[in-house]
């Protein structure tokens, strides 16, 4: 069978030979060392030069050679004369410069600079054996065989023994050798051009730049165009009955005669559309047209030459077909824009891997119009996403009631229920319609489904009575219908309760339906926390941990060891860690100080570990208000509850300034999309007083409810020693900022008590 493709070295430069033995077959010969070029031919016909080349020592009589690179080999010569001259330019006396310098040259066959060094130095150092024997060996290489044996003779009476015997007598077999051989210039490589290797890739180019001449004159009546999908969806369509399949986020580039056309895609009508763009712009401003059928790509447009010469680079949501400014947007101008996400795409589409991320994205350029047409596309086109309960948010944020209304309705009616859709549904009721009886719905909902574990599952969120929606919940779960969250949900409420004793049965059973989910790990894991079983945790956490744990696992080793009081153990575990070198140290130190309550090691430590939090905590411990304000004022992703926290701050050191500008920024971030951050920012902004048990039913972390009790409290002071208690019970997780909580309650306790104290004393004084 014919091999199409093969591989050649073409073409011998840069030779040079010295008579030596064989390593393969053992023969005395001429070895050679040139530059070589590596051609891809085909059909036996050189087409593309793939490297050049160094072959080094290749016998003519077996074939044997080594092979490197030829910007490898010459990348190594270079560093090693330099490393060579360094060596001389630092100590020339020193006969280890010397020795390196002549195994360098003899190494890379430069015989001249061999005898300049022989000449040089072989006499300074004429009682160094060992530089005799390398002159010996140089010598040797370069066809100087008698005076190799002189150099040898005198390795020997200085002491070199053996090698030095055995090298004058190679030196001697290869004098002989030479003088045996008739003519030892024929076997020497000869210089061989590769220039005519070029000329087959020669025709290739100059048949390339007739072809773009050709495709230039084509241009005339055809031209390319872009279609692009900016869903995580296959579809199909059609431009001039020509049907096209494109992959999510993915670009097409096809071909169109410059005209009318008409687009077709099954969720629109069909669209006419002309495409006319004049024949200079294609060729001298690179112009092309983008084609948006799905409406859901984001394209960046370089405009800043036309319309908006005072504007750097505009950011557009397109339309159902969108062409540019001009008919036309400009490739040359994208290419920078889309380095950074995909430095392939010509037309700057950017896609990324979910729905959230684009959301964000169209955010960050100031486009929340079109962020919220975007997800409301996205849960039409896919209305169980896994994204849903994000999306929805965002698709329905500024809508009317009934456009809420109309847009949630038919996902309402479907069977099976889409479970995030019911959710927001009833969120979005208990805020703007309070008065909607949401539990007689959702009766006759599940009268209606009463063999769907979902429709339970929804009526027991709604149901008032709590021990009746704990039997709905267990009702839900029955034979794993809902695959634990009916039995999670019973403990996450009592969780939030703070009944934590009680919470942990249904954790547990949650945990063995499903003992993959990591919600459910993290509940049974803050309950333990929250009722103070580091013991449970440890075994936990032993179970879990490998020969060579992750950051996370031995984190959480870490802390169940300090917090159940192994404390040598955790010291002793933390260096065994730091011999596997794949933890860091100083975060797990970190992490030992701070549950025993050391702030000043704790921050030190995080200061070695290069946290980016270390100067606002530090400010914070160190009650420099002011300036956690000005590193919180900088970061406008930190979350609602950190602004609290320098709220609560505040308020301890009375600066009423800060206090006021951080609690309003906070309630800025909660929002009021669920109920849960509507009771919050009630409560925060005066408008709802802070009910102990409204606090409790709040659906969110620990932690952050307890900075949330110390804000009220301060927010209400008739009510700041009932908050505070409240804050003690979910103030458990041993991090940040658990420490600042304790202080806050502590200082508060403390003014309270002298406070009544000057009350008992001014009652004393009159009676």
């Amino acid at each position: 069978m014919p091999r199409f493709f093969e591989t050649e070295y073409i073409g011998k430069s840069n030779i040079t030979s010295h008579f030596c033995r064989c390593d393969a077959c053992k023969r005395l010969t001429m070895l050679s060392t040139y530059s070589t070029v590596l051609f891809l031919k085909l059909l036996s016909i050189p087409i593309l030069p793939l490297g050049k080349f160094r072959m080094v020592d290749e016998c003519p009589q077996c074939g044997n050679r080594g092979i490197t690179s030829a910007r490898k080999y010459e990348k190594e010569r270079k560093r090693n004369l330099a490393l060579m001259m360094e060596g001389f330019a630092e100590e020339a006396d020193n006969p280890q410069n010397c020795a390196h310098a002549l195994h360098t040259l003899m190494i890379y066959n430069m015989k001249s600079w061999f005898h300049d060094v022989q000449k040089s130095y072989g006499i300074r150092f004429n009682a160094d054996m060992r530089i005799q024997f390398l002159i010996a060996q140089g010598l040797s290489r370069f066809g100087n065989y008698n005076e190799a044996i002189t150099f040898c003779r005198k390795a020997i009476v200085l002491g070199y023994g053996k090698q030095a015997e055995e090298l004058m007598e190679y030196c001697q077999t290869l004098s002989e050798a030479s003088a045996g051989i008739a003519d030892l210039e024929a076997l020497k490589v000869q210089p061989e051009p590769v220039f005519k290797a070029y000329l087959p890739l020669g025709a290739v180019v100059l048949t390339t730049v007739a072809s773009f001449i050709t495709m230039g004159i084509n241009s005339l009546k055809n031209y390319k165009a872009w279609i692009v999908n900016g869903t995580l969806q296959n579809y199909r369509f059609s431009v001039d009955d020509k049907v096209y399949e494109i992959e999510p986020g993915a670009t097409r580039q096809i071909t169109l005669k410059l005209g009318e056309h008409e687009l077709k895609t099954d969720s629109m009508p069909p669209k006419q559309f002309t495409y006319s763009i004049p024949l200079l712009k294609q060729l001298v401003k690179k112009n092309v047209m983008v084609i948006n059928p799905d409406d859901m790509a984001l394209l960046a447009i370089d405009d800043t030459e036309d319309e908006n010469p005072n504007e750097d680079t505009i950011y557009s949501h397109s339309g159902q077909v969108r062409i540019f400014p001009g008919l036309s947007t400009r490739l040359h101008g994208l290419r920078k824009i889309s380095a950074q996400n995909r430095r392939n795409d010509p037309i700057g589409l950017y896609r990324p891997e979910t729905h959230i991320a684009m959301v964000e994205l169209m955010n960050q350029f100031g486009l929340p119009a079109a962020a919220e047409k975007y997800a409301q596309k996205a849960l039409n086109l896919d209305p169980d996403t896994p994204e849903a309960k994000e999306l929805l948010r965002v698709a329905l944020g500024d809508s009317s009631d009934e456009e809420i209304t109309a847009f949630l309705k038919p996902a309402l009616e479907t069977a099976p229920t889409r479970l995030p859709w019911h959710l927001y549904y009833q969120d979005y009721m208990r805020i703007h319609h309070p008065g909607h009886n949401l539990e007689r719905e959702y009766t006759i909902r599940c009268k209606e489904h009463s063999n769907e574990p979902a429709s339970y599952y929804l009526l027991a969120c709604v149901v008032e009575d709590r021990e009746n929606a704990y039997r709905f919940f267990e009702h839900a779960d029955r034979n794993n219908g809902m695959n634990g969250l009916g039995n999670f949900s019973i403990a996450r409420d009592l969780f939030n309760r703070g009944q934590f004793a009680d919470a942990l049965p249904f954790a547990r059973k949650a945990l063995q339906i499903d003992k993959k989910n990591r919600k459910f790990h993290n509940l049974n894991e803050n309950i333990l926390l929250a009722m103070r079983d580091y013991d449970t945790l440890l075994a936990m956490a032993m179970e879990e941990k490998s020969d060579a744990p992750d950051q996370e696992t031995a984190e959480r080793l870490i802390l169940y060891l300090t917090c159940a009081g192994y404390h040598r153990e955790a010291a002793a575990e933390i260096a065994k860690l730091g011999e596997l070198r794949q933890v860091e140290l100083p975060r797990l130190n970190a992490i030992r100080y701070y549950s025993v309550g050391n702030v000043s090691d704790y921050l030190e430590c995080l200061a070695d570990n290069g946290s980016s939090h270390i100067a606002m905590e530090k400010s914070l411990h160190m009650d420099k208000i002011q300036q956690a304000d000005e590193l919180a004022s900088k970061d406008e992703k930190k979350p609602y509850w950190e602004h609290l926290i320098i709220y609560c701050a505040a308020m301890a050191c009375k600066d009423s300034d800060i206090a006021q500008r951080n609690i309003e920024t906070a309630m800025q971030k909660i929002g009021t999309d669920n109920s849960t951050q509507h009771h919050i920012t009630q409560m925060l902004s005066g408008r709802e007083v802070p009910n102990e048990e409204t606090i409790r039913d709040l659906d969110i972390p620990a932690s952050e409810k307890a900075i949330l009790c110390v804000a009220l409290g301060y927010r209400v002071p008739e009510r700041q020693v009932q908050l505070n208690k409240l804050a003690l019970v979910y103030n458990f997780t041993p991090a940040y900022p658990q420490l600042l909580v304790r202080k806050w309650i502590r200082e508060a306790d403390e003014a309270h008590a002298t406070a009544n104290r000057s009350v008992s004393r001014e009652i004393a004084r009159g009676l």
